[in-house]
This record gives C-alpha cells, structure tokens and sequence, in this order.
C-alpha cells in the first residue's frame, strides 16, 4: 500500500497544479461535469406568462446540415410576479416570416421549427438573469440578398394554454434585391431625370444657343449659294475685309485699278427703289441675318 501511495504521489501533484493554473474555468467546467444546476421552473400553479427573446443575424448550420445564415438568440420565460426567468416544460414552435412576395405571401410564416419537449431541455443554459434557452434559427431562403425577418415563439405547456412571444424583427443583411433596385430605378412623369452625363449639365433650352443658331444659318446659307453657283457672292459675304458691298443676283467683276468688286448697275424701274439695296457685310447679328433668309 505504501509503495502505491508513494506511485501516485507525482500525479496528484501534477493534478493539482493544473487546477491551480486554470483557476476558474476548470472549477466551472468541473463543476457542470459532476452535478447538474438547478433552476426555478414553472407549474401548473406558477405559469410562464412572459416570454422574452433575443435575437441577432449570425450564421450557422441550416436544415441541410451546411453553413448558412440565419439568427442566434436566447428565449426567457417569466412567471407572474417574478424578475428572474424560469425553467419551462412543454413544446415549442418557432415562427419565421420574411418581407418576400405579395402581402398573402408575408402574411404566412416562410417556415416553422418545432421542438418537442425533451429537445427543447438540450438548449437550456444559465445566464446572469437566469435560465435561458439558447439557439440558433436558419433562414431557409437562399441567397445572398438582404432580408427582413420576423420570428415568433410559441409554447405549449403540458398543462396550460399557449404562450407567445412578441414579434421581433431581425436584418440580415445582404445586397439589394433586384426588384427593389428595378423599381427605384423605374421611370417616374413627375420625377426629373437625371444626365445621363456627368459633364452634360445643361438643359436642352441651355443647349440652343444664338451662336449656335448663327453657325447653323450661316452654313445654310452658304450651301444654298453654292447650289445656285453663286460662290463669289457667298465669298464676298464671309470675308469681312471686303468694304463694298455687292448687289444681291449680279455677277461681280475685278477692279483693275483696286482690286475690289464692283457691281454693273440695271435699269430702275418703277418696282426698284432708285438706290441699290446693298448686302449687310458679316459680321453682324445671328438674329437678323436669320430672320433676312426667312424672308
């Protein structure tokens, strides 16, 4: 006996210095391993009349036993009069609704999970407000999108009516849906449209220029004077160094003496005022060389 006394003396000092070392953690873990911990738990008398939950987006295995997202929480049920949760028996039914499809279509729960009474213990676990049952929910959309999510709890005590929960709504988040971006990208009569452009800033009123309509009138002008051959007169018209004018439909001709253009005068007539009607020379306004080729 004192030889085996004196064998097990290097491990229970070994033994007892781990202990030592892990401090807390190991008692905890010793703890829950040799006893199990007792909570208050609700009767026939004493029902739950409050369920409270907590819930966040998280991930975890989903229905088909891979990696999915979904939410975590934890549930408390309360008795009447007491500020510490309890302890329930009974089954529970786990609603989840999502913000997918018509209004019918959110109206029905997406999917239901259901715990009966020995599965749902398996989740107890104690918190600093009590015991709690811990869990975590699927979501059994697939996708990446970001969702809107309700979830409801319901239990069903042994002996006793039915206890729900609050409505809690949950975010996952995610990218947008494509029919949420379609429709805030749809067309809107009453809604102005933005540029298509970043530097395109102006408006089509903005766009319409005097100088604009000037070029315009001008180029037509100058074609239509080449369609009628007349490219002398239309060289007279755009060179601004030309200081005399010349009558509109006669043919010019050189000046020996100084190089200009003069133009052969043709008889008056009643019709003709006595004075040649003479070209305005270019430069001048948009507006009245326009308005002279609408006449």
């Amino acid at each position: 006996m004192a030889r085996i006394r004196q064998c097990l003396m290097p491990y229970s000092v070994l033994l007892i210095a781990l202990l030592a070392i892990s401090g807390c953690t190991t008692s905890s873990l010793f703890s829950k391993l040799t006893h199990k911990q007792k909570f208050t738990k609700a009767n026939a008398a004493n029902p739950a009349v409050r369920c409270l939950c907590l819930w966040e987006s998280s991930e975890g295995t989903g229905v088909d036993n891979k990696p999915t997202r979904g939410v975590s929480g934890q549930i408390f049920f309360f008795t009447r009069g007491d500020s510490s949760s309890v302890e329930v028996d009974g089954d529970v039914r786990i609603y989840v609704f999502d913000d997918e499809g018509s209004a019918d279509d959110q109206a029905q729960p997406l999917h239901q999970f259901d715990f009966l009474a020995g599965t749902w213990k398996a989740h107890l676990t104690s918190t600093q407000f009590g015991p709690a049952y811990q869990l975590f929910v699927p979501y059994s959309r697939k996708g990446r999108h970001q969702a809107e999510l309700a979830l409801r709890v319901r239990l069903t005590p042994a002996n006793g009516s039915p206890l729900y929960s609050d409505i809690a709504k949950v975010t996952l988040p995610g990218y947008e849906r494509a029919k949420a971006k379609a429709g805030s990208d749809a067309y809107d009569p009453e809604t102005p449209q933005a540029s298509q452009s970043a530097d395109d800033k102006f408006t089509r009123v903005d766009r319409i220029t005097p100088e604009k309509i000037g070029e315009t009138l001008l180029q037509v002008l100058a074609e239509r004077r080449e369609a009628v051959g007349s490219t002398q007169l239309a060289e007279a018209s755009i060179n601004p160094r030309s200081k005399r004018p010349a009558r509109r439909g006669s043919a010019p001709y050189d000046n020996e003496a100084g190089g200009e253009f003069n133009v052969i005068d043709k008889p008056h007539d009643a019709s003709d005022p006595p004075t040649q009607r003479l070209l305005r020379q270019v430069p001048q306004t948009v507006e009245e060389v326009g308005w002279e080729d609408e006449e």
